[in-house]
């Protein structure tokens, strides 16, 4: 069978060109998966899977790996080549590949304690120095009150998107806390979120927390997502 060249959209850009053995070298090393777009001419643009099929049409004596239904790999940097693997062939390690696992509410909210404990330990520390630094430049007690009465809630709301948001686009897909968990944070299509589908995630949480409880739930739509999942056709995901 001739060999082809193919282009893949990356976070709304076009990467490649890429040989077919090369996408499927992709898609076994986890950088992208089975639901990106890929085109031959960058006119008409198929998924992986779709392409895939086309291939096993084509060529009934080339083994590729099977693709299922609802298959995602999160990488967040660019694909890059790496020196060529083989495709695994166990049926247990491609069942459990190609199944997408949404994770449970008790599992993200342990996620978001860990998180919670992380960014209060390190405020805790910011404010810390801040209160040394003002006795050591001669301000009195009630001053200091009066500006930690200012800054701390500052500091909490800028500390937390900061975190949020540049974990979410991050190699971990994921924060800290949902990281150990075993979950990342993937969009539609199964990629790291970009950043600006982040800061929208990040600001449509704010908002879900605006009902007591309710909107952190994992109880709208088909997925069972939270509000702000909901609003921003995000996941979160087994690992």
């Amino acid at each position: 069978m001739q060999e082809n060249s193919y282009y893949t959209m990356w976070r709304g850009n076009q990467k490649g060109p890429f040989s077919f053995e090369e996408l499927l070298e992709l898609y076994n090393n986890r950088t992208i998966s089975n639901l990106h777009q890929v085109s031959h001419d960058r006119k008409e643009w198929v998924s992986l899977k779709d392409l895939i099929s086309q291939f096993s049409a084509e060529d009934q004596n080339t083994a590729h790996p099977p693709i299922a239904e609802e298959k995602v790999y999160v990488q967040s940097a660019p694909p890059s080549i790496k020196e060529s693997q083989p495709i695994s062939t166990n049926s247990n390690e491609n069942t459990h590949r190609n199944e997408r696992v949404y994770t449970p509410f008790c599992q993200r909210t342990a996620a978001s304690l860990i998180d919670l404990m992380i960014i209060l330990t390190g405020l805790s520390v910011i404010v810390i120095i801040l209160i040394a630094l003002l006795y050591w430049a001669k301000y009195d007690a009630k001053s200091i009150q009066s500006i930690m009465r200012l800054y701390i809630p500052l500091l909490t709301a800028v500390g937390s998107w900061m975190y949020e948001v540049g974990f979410t686009v991050s190699n971990l897909s994921a924060t800290p806390g949902k990281y150990w968990s075993d979950v990342i944070v993937v969009d539609k299509s199964g990629s790291t979120l970009s950043l600006a589908l982040s800061n929208k995630r990040f600001f449509c949480k704010v908002l879900s927390g605006l009902l007591p409880v309710l909107g952190w739930l994992p109880i709208f739509g088909v997925k069972k997502q939270p509000l702000h999942d909901l609003m921003c056709e995000t996941s979160v995901i087994q690992r």
